[in-house]
This record gives structure tokens, C-alpha cells and sequence, in this order.
């Protein structure tokens, strides 16, 4: 009997798993990697693990659905840098909330060397909360953000000098309102604090800048400071955007997802560092207040600031991540 059907359908099976192994490295909300992929033969299926959601601050479950685009991209990448063309079906169940995306396995194709770099670009991204140099952005860089972000359907919207003051005021507000919320802190606690968050996530000390560090638009208040060590600096020549889609809808979000991980790997192979700014858009409030900015343009689905880091500082270490084993399920 000819087992070569069978072989090469094993081989397509390895290869989707090494590419959601991959996907694992994506960053994701307070790295709460919010995804799960279960695998039969030629496809992988991603599905939203709620277990994972923070019920509090993302109830609509906005930020898990990003996270996953995010994912969703990386194993794009790891597939296109292995040679082996898919076709992708967003939101394919509508009878099934949780199942965010079917990857198909459509064969072997060139493996080119800008796929390659790409991948190996995507591997070494870092999320770097420190402030950055008083310098501008290379050449045609943010064009070429644009571009990245517009291959799945995501506009890239340039805040001005006033823009940027009222994003600072609209997450200060967000900041504020959840601080003053002891669930919310309670929640937030349980993926950023030594004593609480679960092992292989969460973001550990290590990645939290061991200062304060004056900027327009504050970062997130973890409530402590970390032990990244962090020399002087500022954000006065950093770029703000809005990441925005059509509506505000999943299918809207898990696309944001895939742009931001495309325009950050197009970062980092450019040297420059992109934080993404969330919390304007988690609190209903603020996120009401930001979309006026983009009126006549589309909805907001994420802030981002992208600079140049300073280049005497190392970059932060890899946050950790969950064994395959407890994200991949082969069917």
C-alpha cells in the first residue's frame, strides 16, 4: 500500500505545529497568550481560549482578539519562511464565537530570502517600555508601517502634536479609572506581580523599566516598577499613531492584530522600538473620545508609539512563554 498521502500529510501536521510553536512568541495583553490551535492533518484551527481573558479590563474581549491576530500573523510568517503556502479563513464558525481563524495548508511554494528574514526578524522582537532617543525616524519608514498594516485592511492614522496631548489625557483618564477599581488592580496583579502571576506568563520584573520615565503619553501603571535598567531620555521625537479599521467588530480586531504584528516585525528589522498603547481603547469612556479624533476615518483599535531606542542599552530579555504542549492540541 502507498503510505506517501499519509507521509506527506504527517509533514504538513509538523509543519503547522512548528508554525504555532512559533506563534506562541507573539506578544499578547499583559502576555496572557490568550490563544489555542488544534491541528488535523493540513489545518490549524485558532481558537480564543477564555481561560486566559481579562474579564474585567477586556470584557468584550477586544485586547484577547488583537492578541490573537498577533499570533495568527506569526504563524504566517513561520509558514511562508518554511516554503508552504496557506490560505486563511477569519472567523469561519459563526455558530462558534471562540474560533477565530482556519489555517489550510495549499502546498510547498519558494522559500524567499525575505520571508526568511522576516521570520528570524520576528523571533528576536521585544516589547520595550523605556524612553527613547531624540532622534527621527529613518526615511520611509512610516510609509512603509502604512503599507504593512494595509495588507489586511487596517488604516494607520498619524496623531499631530494635539492629538498626541489628548491620547496622553484620554489614558491618563483610563489609568485613573483603574486604579481606582481594587478588581481591576486585583486582575491586573495576577499577570504583573511577583507573588501572582502563573508560570510561563505574565510580565515579570525584568521587563518593566526600574524607573519612571517622563513621557507625553504615560505607559501602563503596573502599580510597581520593574529592574530593567534604564538610562535618561524621553519621548519628545517618538511617533504616535492609531491603528483603525472599518467598524468596531472581531473581525475588525483579529486583522488589527496581524497589522500590528506585521508593522512591529517591520520595526524591529528597521531598529526602531514600537510599544503599543492599549488603554485608552480598553475603558468604553476613553474609547468613545478617541474615535472622535478619527471621525470620518474609521474605529480605533489600537494606540502605538514607535522611536529609536537608545542603542547603548540592551535590548530586554524574551518574556516567558507556555510550553507547545499547553497551547497545541493535535487532533
Amino acid at each position: 500500500m502507498d503510505s506517501t498521502p499519509n507521509t506527506a500529510t504527517a509533514g504538513m501536521t509538523d509543519v503547522l505545529t512548528h508554525a504555532a510553536t512559533v506563534a506562541g512568541y507573539a506578544p499578547s495583553i499583559h502576555n496572557t497568550q490568550p490563544w489555542h490551535w488544534r491541528i488535523h492533518g493540513t489545518t490549524a484551527d485558532l481558537y480564543a481560549d477564555a481561560r486566559r481573558q481579562l474579564r474585567l479590563a477586556d470584557p468584550d474581549r477586544r485586547m484577547l482578539t488583537i492578541s490573537c491576530g498577533l499570533a495568527l500573523h506569526h504563524a504566517r510568517v513561520a509558514l511562508a519562511a518554511a516554503g508552504i503556502g496557506a490560505e486563511v479563513d477569519l472567523l469561519p464558525s459563526a455558530a462558534d464565537g471562540d474560533h477565530l481563524a482556519r489555517v489550510m495548508v495549499t502546498g510547498q511554494q519558494p522559500a524567499t530570502p525575505a520571508a526568511q528574514a522576516l521570520y528570524e526578524t520576528m523571533l528576536v522582537r521585544r516589547t520595550d517600555r523605556r524612553p527613547l532617543l531624540n532622534e527621527p525616524l529613518p526615511g520611509a519608514t512610516l510609509h512603509d508601517f502604512r503599507s504593512a498594516a494595509s495588507s489586511f485592511g487596517i488604516g494607520t492614522y498619524l496623531l499631530s502634536d494635539r492629538d498626541v496631548i489628548a491620547l496622553a489625557g484620554l489614558t491618563e483618564k483610563a489609568e485613573r479609572h483603574a486604579r481606582m477599581d481594587a478588581a481591576r488592580r486585583t486582575e491586573l496583579a495576577a499577570w504583573a506581580d511577583e507573588d501572582h502571576r502563573p508560570p510561563y506568563a505574565g510580565i515579570p520584573l525584568t521587563n518593566l523599566p526600574n524607573r519612571a520615565a517622563p513621557t507625553v503619553v504615560p505607559g501602563r501603571d503596573f502599580g510597581h516598577i520593574g529592574t530593567l535598567p534604564t538610562a535618561g531620555g524621553h519621548d519628545a521625537a517618538a511617533t504616535y499613531a492609531i491603528l483603525y479599521g472599518p467598524d468596531d467588530t472581531p473581525l475588525t480586531w483579529l486583522r488589527a492584530g496581524e497589522a500590528l504584528s506585521a508593522v512591529w516585525i517591520a520595526a524591529t528589522e528597521r531598529g526602531v522600538a514600537l510599544l503599543p498603547l492599549s488603554a485608552a481603547v480598553e475603558y468604553e469612556a476613553t474609547r468613545r473620545m478617541l474615535g472622535q479624533i478619527l471621525v470620518g476615518v474609521g474605529c480605533p483599535a489600537i494606540a502605538i508609539r514607535v522611536g529609536m531606542p537608545n542603542p547603548n542599552q540592551p535590548a530586554p530579555p524574551a518574556t516567558p512563554r507556555l510550553p507547545a504542549a499547553a497551547t497545541i492540541e493535535i487532533v
